[in-house]
């Protein structure tokens, strides 16, 4: 849910004390994607106005922001051939302060070079802790990445990304943050997605919705 931030006010009235509470007042509040090409929009036609991100500053109100640490080719596992934790935007997304963190990583730990299902799981719930230590639980969001329909010019395997579902939503389980399971959303929408792996603009503005409904509509 978002930050409120209610004033008080007393007044006077006919010799007895009455309280009056002004509207609340939004706070600005600033969103990170952690991610891979998926929240970096790779695929998206309009670079401007039609990625996740973008989507979804869209949904949020003009004070607030929508911060992008999303790297192309990154994988969680720090054993992958693209460790995110290794990256620039890593750091960054620790530094940055935001008020939420909207965690999408798994798509390309799926690959077939990549993949360790016991080394997933474990570095998962580290790295969602390093996140739940910068802020409230409910800010940090768990994201199941979305379906595969075509991963073999990637070599992602179909298989290991189901696995990682029941992985990713028994941590967010386990640690009590939101979890936005992208996998189920889009696993009957082949037409959400350019080459079988990248959501389109269609796509990404699905996907925009489910996370704002997960974190700031339930």
């Amino acid at each position: 849910m978002r930050r409120t931030m209610g004033v008080l006010g007393a007044v006077l009235l006919c010799g007895c004390t009455a309280v009056e509470e002004e509207p609340a007042v939004q706070e600005p509040i600033a969103v990170a994607l952690i991610g891979d090409s998926i929240f970096y929009g790779v695929w998206a036609p309009n670079k401007a106005d039609e990625t996740i991100e973008a989507y979804l500053a869209g949904m949020l109100s003009e004070e607030d922001t929508v911060l992008n640490y999303a790297v192309p080719g990154a994988a969680l596992q720090s054993g992958a051939d693209q460790p995110y934790i290794n990256e620039p935007a890593c750091r960054k997304s620790l530094q940055c302060g935001a008020d939420y963190y909207v965690i999408m990583l798994g798509t390309n730990d799926a690959s077939l070079y990549n993949w360790n299902k016991e080394r997933f799981a474990a570095e998962y719930r580290t790295f969602l802790q390093t996140y739940i230590s910068l802020a409230d639980k409910d800010h940090v969001c768990a994201v199941i990445p979305p379906h595969v329909y075509d991963g073999r010019s990637y070599g992602i395997s179909p298989d290991a990304l189901h696995e990682e579902t029941a992985i990713l939503r028994k941590a967010a389980e386990e640690f009590g943050v939101p979890c936005v399971d992208l996998y189920s959303l889009t696993e009957n929408h082949p037409e959400w997605f350019w080459d079988g792996v990248h959501p389109n603009g269609e796509g990404n503005r699905a996907i925009a919705e489910e996370i704002f409904r997960i974190l700031f509509s339930e």
